[in-house]
């Protein structure tokens, strides 16, 4: 039985990588607004049965793929230990994200392109606030204040807000920055003092 229910979920992620791929593939030609459900079935090659089994709509669809992206770099995010540097632990989650967008980064520019910047990043600012709020709510635990008194919550939207901008900037080019030079600015970004 264990070994069914194995199969079964490895023909579930399967079924969903393809429909993920095929739809940033279609992305990547045109606009979120003109791809259909049949064109993405068609291009996975699942049937549209298959594709309402474990999704609502294109919509839907897109909000999971998005999500997906989302997980594979906040994986790899170490927890915050009391002995955690919060400089150190942002310069690494900085380093964790900017290495996830170089990685990539076609398929962040078919989303971007296909949608805009507000639509599609309002949902990975929403998402990474709320992992950085829990991050700062650990360092308040273990005793650190947010620097000059400011809201906590000001600060992860304030710093997300920033970064995403500086994304869209950064994708909206034709040519890319190399990854070490991104890397570079936002560390001196962040060490900025007013």
């Amino acid at each position: 039985m264990e070994k069914s229910i194995l199969k079964q979920d490895l023909r579930i992620t399967k079924t969903h990588k393809y429909l993920f791929d095929a739809l940033f593939s279609l992305m990547a030609e045109k606009p979120f607004s003109a791809i259909s459900v049949t064109d993405i079935c068609a291009r996975a090659m699942v049937h549209r049965t298959t594709f309402y089994h474990h999704f609502e709509d294109k919509r839907h669809l897109l909000r999971c793929a998005l999500e997906a992206l989302q997980q594979e770099f906040l994986d790899g995010l170490p927890p915050v230990q009391p002995n955690t540097d919060p400089v150190e632990f942002y310069t690494r989650t900085l380093d964790q994200i900017i290495d996830h967008l170089c990685d990539r980064e076609s398929t962040y520019r078919a989303i971007f392109r296909s949608n805009g910047y507000e639509s599609i990043f309002e949902i990975f600012e929403s998402y990474i606030s709320t992992q950085l709020l829990e991050s700062f709510s650990q360092f308040q635990k273990n005793g650190l204040t947010p620097p000059g008194g400011v809201p906590y919550e000001l600060l992860a939207h304030f710093y997300v807000g920033g970064f995403f901008s500086l994304v869209a900037w950064w994708l909206s080019r034709e040519q890319t920055l190399p990854r070490e030079n991104l890397k570079r600015y936002c560390r001196q970004l962040l060490a900025l003092k007013h």
